[in-house]
C-alpha cells in the first residue's frame, strides 16, 4: 500500500515535468515560427 502511493507520487511528479517541458517546446516553437514569417 505504501509503495503504490510512493509510485503514484513519482508518476505525478514526472507528469508535471513533462507538461512543463511541453509548454517550453510550444513557446519556443511559436517564437521560431514568428521569427521566420
Amino acid at each position: 500500500m505504501r509503495r503504490s502511493q510512493h509510485y503514484n507520487e513519482i508518476r505525478t511528479y514526472n507528469l508535471h515535468i513533462l507538461m512543463s517541458l511541453g509548454k517550453e517546446i510550444l513557446w519556443i516553437g511559436k517564437r521560431f515560427v514568428a521569427e521566420n514569417e
